[in-house]
């Protein structure tokens, strides 16, 4: 049957979050923190409470907001970052996104994100994995001249000049 409810669209890969209790009220957070954790804990066989989980999101939030903070971002992406295991005295790989077995991730978007950094932005659409962003989608009228290219732009110009610590994931 057709539907008009968001939640039914999408179904169990994709979640709407209201702005901004999703990230805890707090406009300068880029993870969906709890989802995140628990995603940490699931694919790694974590408890949830580990101290390795509070480690990487240090170590994500501290990432530069330049083209090394994205790289260093791309390797977490890629699952090619370690964590120490203090019981086994070794580092182990961390899965960040299980790639064999897709419906282990868990998928949201959001519309209209606000981020708040240099300057308060309004992104258009957000895709989540795992409570990481990694993609953003700018909606442009399709009645502009070149739409793709004023999104491109503003991608570009505008959100990495003015939210430059969101833009670095």
């Amino acid at each position: 049957r057709p539907t008009n409810d968001p939640q039914e669209k999408c179904g169990t890969f994709c979640r709407r979050f209201g702005r901004p209790a999703w990230r805890n009220h707090d406009e300068h957070e880029p993870f969906l923190v709890d989802v995140l954790r628990s995603q940490l804990a699931k694919l790694n066989g974590w408890p949830p409470d580990d101290a390795r989980i509070d480690g990487l999101l240090r170590r994500l939030r501290l990432l530069p907001a330049d083209l090394a903070g994205n790289e260093e971002f791309l390797k977490a992406l890629r699952n090619q970052w370690t964590a120490y295991d203090p019981a086994q005295q070794r580092e182990f790989n961390v899965t960040f996104i299980d790639y064999d077995h897709l419906a282990a991730n868990q998928f949201h978007f959001t519309e209209e994100m606000w981020v708040m950094d240099k300057d308060h932005r309004r992104l258009d659409m957000v895709l989540f994995v795992n409570g990481l962003p990694v993609t953003l989608i700018e909606n442009k009228s399709p009645k502009l001249e070149d739409p793709g290219k004023e999104g491109f732009d503003q991608v570009q110009q505008t959100y990495t000049t003015w939210i430059p610590s969101f833009m670095r994931y």
